[in-house]
């Protein structure tokens, strides 16, 4: 019995050891299928040094794209075939996908070892996400920065020059309104003048016409004044009688009769 579980033993430990040499040590071992929240993430441009471990001979290295549910087209890549080393320098990238190949489609990917000559193999790598390098995203952010900085410095530019042409028009109408202000302020100093002038000579005229139709009044009152007080010849059936200009006296003459 002791020399059947030696036996057993003996057979599945070298299974066991050879299936555990069998791994890949970065990225590491893989985890739950589908699972993706500790992924790491490469960046295109990188260099990641992949190392495994391997009983095999020679192994092919294989990058996949893990395709979203519903997709039957594969992606992948061979990053090494035939080889006999235990690592590989990679640059991220896409190099080596064939032409249905679609970035955005998934971000996600894995390494997988295959015996040379052998077309299945259950040795594969952790998730990892392949992202774009931050080099082109802040380029990318500082030419957008520096084309909204032309721009606001072109529409400073224009508003400057449309301040000074703003300012340079005021200049002017002021300019024009306080000439047009003294022409109107002139001519209403002329007007008002040439109105006391004519009023003024009306005026004197109307002064000197009444005077002088006063004195006719007066004058005229005067003649008759005159005029009456000179002597008047009357006519009577007898002898003539001269008038006196100036009153007689009538003598008492009851004395006398």
């Amino acid at each position: 019995m002791r020399l059947l579980t030696l036996l057993l033993l003996g057979i599945l430990y070298p299974a066991t050891l050879a299936r555990s040499e069998n791994r890949f040590r970065r990225p590491p071992g893989p985890g739950p299928t589908g699972d993706y929240r500790d992924n790491p993430v490469y960046t295109l441009g990188d260099e990641i040094d992949l190392q495994w471990e391997t009983s095999f001979k020679a192994v092919d290295v294989v990058l996949w794209q893990q395709q979203p549910k519903g997709n039957t087209k594969p992606a992948f890549s061979r990053l090494a075939v035939n080889s006999k080393a235990k690592s590989l320098v990679w640059t991220v990238g896409y190099a080596g996908f064939p032409s249905n190949h679609d970035p955005e489609l998934s971000p996600v990917y894995f390494v997988q070892l295959f015996k040379t000559g052998e077309t299945t193999g259950n040795v594969t790598s952790h998730y990892f996400n392949i992202t774009k390098p931050v080099s082109t995203t802040s380029f990318s952010s500082s030419s957008v920065s520096r084309t909204l900085s032309l721009q606001t410095s072109s529409t400073t530019t224009s508003e400057d020059r449309l301040s000074s042409g703003t300012v340079a028009g005021i200049a002017v109408g002021a300019t024009l309104g306080a000439i047009l202000v003294l022409v109107l302020a002139a001519w209403v100093v002329v007007r008002r003048r040439v109105l006391r002038r004519k009023m003024a000579v009306h005026t004197q005229s109307d002064i000197v016409q009444y005077a002088a139709r006063q004195l006719r009044e007066k004058d005229g009152v005067f003649t008759v004044d005159t005029e009456s007080r000179e002597c008047f010849e009357v006519e009577a059936p007898g002898t003539r009688h001269e008038m006196a200009a100036e009153p007689v006296e009538l003598e008492d003459r009851r004395g006398r009769l």
